[in-house]
């Protein structure tokens, strides 16, 4: 392994030599004696900014250089007179679509490193846009704080290895059986009810998930919510799409799924009366004889019965008959009847102070007792 280093030494430095000479040839003889800020003012603008290209691979490969000889990437840095321009972000948000590995350079190793450094697993000045022994432990630490994986290497197991695994769980993105999603799609993520919300993992690596009842959702996706689990009968769930956008989820709803209640019965008179059904209700449970029974239509509406009536049975009521000296009076009817038998000869029985007429009302006759004879007839002999 040592023989190894030094090589891989050797040829970084060769290439930093081959490089220099270049820039030199470059430039030109002419030049030569001339300093730099000189030269830079006379040469045309796309001489320029080749030398600066030219610069900037030169300070990365002394960067690559110096973490394969053990020295800090700080350090190789400071010692370069032209910064690294390896990164290419975009609205803070940046790109990783392939597997990374020890000896990996570009943008998109910069993107990790900044990813890493965001959670404390690199220091501040790493992204250098070379994966070396810091930034595999950097992901070897991710990868087991994660649960992702802990041992074996990056052609076994994957660790150390960023791969579509980790940069799933560097995203927060799990399945409904907890494990990590090793590829792009829709993979189902169980909520609070049976239903399903499918989250989509966001390969672009710069936006922060959302927390939607304990799921993370991942940057730009969205799914459907509803205000509640379950709605009355009769009612309609609707539906709000929510998306999450670096960290903030929009809308309001906070429920994966919604139900309609069945609906309710409603209860009358120690019956039940099913939703829809209808009942005949009575204002009063009895009326006299001669009247009707008022009634109304009850309907029962999901829980809630119409109308105000209590009674489910109204009974007419049958009145009794009066019997007066033999003689039978029904309910309001209305007869003479005489305070005596005999009156004396040549006197009227129809006389005002002996005949009455009485009434039956409900089997009680109306009028004075002493009006109790059905007949009356003169005497037929003169009294002496």
């Amino acid at each position: 392994m040592l023989l190894v280093n030094l090589y891989l030494m050797q040829k970084y430095q060769n290439l930093i030599f081959y490089k220099i000479i270049a820039l030199g040839l470059f430039i030109g003889l002419g030049y030569a004696i001339t300093p730099y800020d000189a030269i830079a003012q006379t040469i045309p603008t796309a001489r320029q900014a080749l030398i600066a290209q030219l610069l900037a691979q030169v300070s990365v490969l002394e960067q690559q250089l110096a973490v394969m000889s053990g020295a800090s990437a700080q350090s190789s840095s400071n010692s370069s007179s032209a910064p690294v321009q390896m990164v290419a972000y975009q609205n803070d948000s940046c790109v990783v679509h392939r597997s990374l590995g020890r000896g990996a350079t570009g943008a998109d190793v910069s993107c990790l490193q900044r990813l890493l450094i965001g959670r404390g697993l690199l220091s501040e000045d790493s992204a250098t846009g070379y994966f070396g022994v810091l930034t595999e432990a950097a992901v070897k630490r991710f990868q087991i704080d994660s649960g992702i994986v802990s041992s074996g290497d990056p052609s076994t197991t994957g660790y150390g290895l960023f791969g579509s695994r980790t940069r799933s769980g560097l995203f927060g993105i799990k399945t409904n059986t907890g494990s990590f999603p090793t590829h792009g799609g829709q993979y189902p993520v169980s909520g609070a009810s049976s239903q399903q919300v499918y989250l989509k993992p966001n390969e672009s690596m710069g936006g922060i998930g959302c927390n939607f009842n304990g799921i993370v959702v991942a940057h730009g996706t969205s799914f459907t919510a509803y205000q509640s689990a379950t709605i009355p009968f009769g009612s309609q769930c609707v539906p709000e799409v929510r998306t999450c956008h670096n960290g903030t989820l929009s809308g309001t709803a906070t429920s994966l799924s919604c139900s309609v209640l069945p609906s309710v019965s409603c209860a009358f008179a120690s019956t039940t009366i099913p939703h829809s059904a209808s009942v005949v209700a009575y204002g009063s449970s009895m009326v006299a004889g001669g009247s009707k029974c008022v009634a109304e239509a009850r309907t029962c509406n999901n829980g809630i019965l119409s109308g105000s009536y209590q009674y489910a049975i109204c009974d007419i009521i049958s009145y009794a008959s009066c019997t007066l000296d033999g003689i039978t009076l029904k309910h309001n009817e209305s007869r003479s009847f005489y305070a005596s038998l005999t009156v004396p000869h040549g006197a009227l029985c129809e006389s005002v102070s002996n005949v009455d007429v009485r009434t039956c009302q409900n089997g009680t006759m109306i009028g004075a007792d002493t009006f109790n004879s059905a007949n009356c007839s003169p005497s037929a002999t003169l009294a002496i």
